[in-house]
């Protein structure tokens, strides 16, 4: 149903877009639910399309399929305005302002104080590792020279003093 009403209001290629009122085409939305004989279908199209859309499941439900459709039953809702009973539920469509209300004083002096504590602890445990890598890098250097007094030094194969010593001076900065 949703592929044939798209093909008959095909969306506009994008150097075609019609610019009136200050809106852009926006395509037609459908939703279909079915749970055993009931049927809800929601479109963001406008009434008359809401009631050539209904007319045409209608005819495909009678005419195609073979099923009685109670036509007193059958109505069409705005369900800004009024409730939808579905599956024993009511159902508005209310407005995002509704559903994700602003942000109290309290709600917001709260937030920033625990983005605070956050920024606070992620600052000590910074410092924190900063302070173990110095610690280590002094232990390090410490056992270095402790061997290197009871030794006559290091003797290597190969040079890497410099290394060493440039990497234990990156340490304790």
């Amino acid at each position: 149903m949703r592929l044939q009403k798209n093909q008959e209001n095909p969306k506009f290629k994008s150097e075609q877009l019609v610019w009136m009122s200050g809106l852009f085409y926006k395509p037609v939305k459908m939703y279909v639910v079915r749970y055993l004989d009931e049927i809800l279908v929601i479109t963001s199209g406008s009434k008359t399309l809401t009631m050539d859309f209904k007319n045409w499941v209608l005819k495909y439900l009678e005419g195609r399929l073979d099923l009685r459709v109670d036509k007193m039953k059958t109505a069409i809702h705005s369900a800004v305005s009024e409730n939808i009973r579905f599956l024993g539920m009511e159902l508005q469509a209310v407005p995002p302002s509704v559903l994700h209300p602003p942000m109290t004083e309290k709600a917001i002096r709260a937030r920033k104080k625990y983005l605070r504590q956050k920024e606070a602890r992620a600052l000590e445990f910074k410092n924190a590792r900063e302070r173990n890598r110095k610690i280590q890098g002094m232990k390090i250097l410490q056992h270095v020279f402790k061997k290197l007094k009871q030794s006559d030094g290091f003797k290597f194969d190969f040079q890497i003093e410099n290394e060493v010593q440039e990497i234990f001076r990156t340490w304790t900065d």
